[in-house]
């Protein structure tokens, strides 16, 4: 059954024979009516007065009335209510006073009286909510476990809308507040993810999800303090630096593609210049830390063999490894064992002339899957990682030598060949020191680089006032 179309009603909409449904609370495309309150989209100016009979005034969101106009309508219409509720209150007879009631013998079993702030409101009152939320926080009291723990339906579902929906602050950096729904705007492109790896597990999602928003309000409260350390010692950019660095990601993440930038923002719900500033405060923050690390010099070779002395038998270890190059010769779509026995005593031949095994690796009767850069020859594999008849033939032969012919033939008879060339071969064991010099040294910098940003970042937390909540 089709809905009526919605128009400018003015009447008594509210009784006891026809309740407005009561709509989920948390869903704001559609107006949510609770009890004498309404979450809308649309604006609604509402007259109570003290009789039980009321007029209102609700001006619903129609196609020829934008969302900005229905407030200044309900404003320009209230007076004519105003009006006729005064009408209708000086043409109905008057109510007469009740007889007071005597005293009850037993005091106790006196009905509880209504609280004064249940009671309806006699001043007019105007809701209107925006499909943005609201940037002030939410003065309300914790949701209680059971709906009917001294709160009204009304009230219960008022509350449970309000925590739902509320924003309040995270921390406090020199004056800066640091909201929830400014935290939840950089964190809702990792949810997706987080989702995918919990796998409908909901306690580990809550507990990651608690552990992704303190860890981000820390990284926000840190980019906030390095943003006014800069802006005290007096730095600045060059002009156009910010759009530089902008178009240089456009170019990288969207091909150059502005329209594909402006949808993505769009989609993470920031606007460009929000963006703007988020590519300022990444450029603050790597012209602090280049800053602070200025300082931090090359590895000694001393600290690197001391670094390698104290870490070689847990860091510095390795298994059996092996490289080698491979040709496999098998039947194509249009080809026979015939001729694959052909190619294989080519191949022999042309190995007996002393010819590259990394030439006839490149030829293309090699069905093996091959690398073009050093002569096709494998990265470095694990011994135990390899078939066992293959790595029994490799270590057979010194490095450079070649197998014979090794055959993997199925039992559907199709021809599988395979003839390896040992490239090189490491035993297992602690690495030496001269092939792991480079990563030690990196490990070193790094570490100092790690030692003074943290000493940098202790001393402008201690500086400026900082407070989590």
């Amino acid at each position: 059954r089709r809905r009526p179309p919605r128009s400018l009603d003015i009447g008594n909409h509210y009784s006891r024979r026809r309740r407005p449904p009561v709509r989920s609370v948390t869903n704001r495309k559609h107006t949510c009516r609770v009890g004498k309150i309404c979450f809308a989209e649309d604006a609604v100016l509402r007259f109570v007065p003290s009789q039980p009979t009321y007029f209102s005034i609700r001006l619903s969101a129609m196609k020829h009335i934008r969302r900005a106009a229905a407030p200044v309508l309900a404003a320009l219409l209230f007076p004519a209510a105003l009006a006729a509720q005064q009408a209708f209150d000086s043409a109905a007879p008057p109510r007469q006073p009740a007889a007071p009631a005597a005293a009850p013998a037993n005091p106790s079993a006196t009905a509880p009286a209504v609280p004064a702030a249940r009671q309806p409101a006699a001043t007019p009152t105007f809701f209107r909510r925006s499909d943005k939320p609201s940037r002030r926080p939410a003065a309300v009291a914790p949701l209680p476990a059971d709906p009917s723990a001294g709160l009204t339906r009304e009230e219960y579902l008022r509350a449970l809308w309000n925590n739902v929906n509320r924003n309040y602050p995270r921390a406090n950096v020199d004056g800066v507040i640091v909201t929830l729904f400014e935290i939840q705007k950089m964190i809702t492109p990792l949810l997706p993810s987080i989702d995918r790896e919990v796998k409908g597990d909901l306690r580990e999602r809550d507990k990651r999800l608690f552990a992704m928003i303190t860890q981000q309000v820390q990284v926000t409260c840190d980019h906030k303090v390095m943003m006014r350390a800069f802006a005290e010692q007096g730095g600045s950019f060059p002009p156009g630096a910010v759009a530089m660095e902008i178009d240089t990601k456009i170019q990288a993440a969207f091909n150059g593609d502005r329209s594909a930038y402006l949808n993505s923002l769009r989609l993470r719900g920031i606007t460009p210049l929000e963006d703007r500033r988020q590519m300022e405060e990444i450029l603050v923050m790597q012209a602090m830390q280049r800053d602070a690390i200025k300082y931090v010099g090359d590895a000694s070779p001393k600290r690197i063999a001391e670094f390698y002395e104290r870490n070689k038998a847990t860091h510095f270890t390795r298994a059996e490894q092996i490289r080698y190059r491979q040709i496999q010769l098998s039947p194509g779509a249009t080809e026979t064992n015939a001729d694959v026995f052909k190619q294989r005593d080519y191949v022999l031949a042309e190995l007996q002339k002393k010819t590259p095994f990394s030439t006839l690796v490149m030829r293309s009767f090699n069905k093996a899957p091959t690398r073009f850069d050093d002569g096709g020859a494998t990265q470095w594999y694990n011994s135990a990682d390899i078939n066992e008849k293959v790595i029994a033939a490799l270590k057979a032969i010194p490095d450079g030598g070649v197998t014979s012919v090794v055959d993997f033939t199925g039992p559907d008879g199709r021809a599988d060949l395979h003839i390896f060339q040992r490239v090189e071969f490491r035993p297992g064991g602690v690495v030496p020191l001269a092939e792991v010099q480079d990563q030690i040294a990196a490990e070193i910098v790094r570490g100092e680089q790690n030692s003074a940003l943290d000493r940098m970042m202790d001393r402008q937390r201690q500086k400026y006032f900082l407070r989590f909540y």
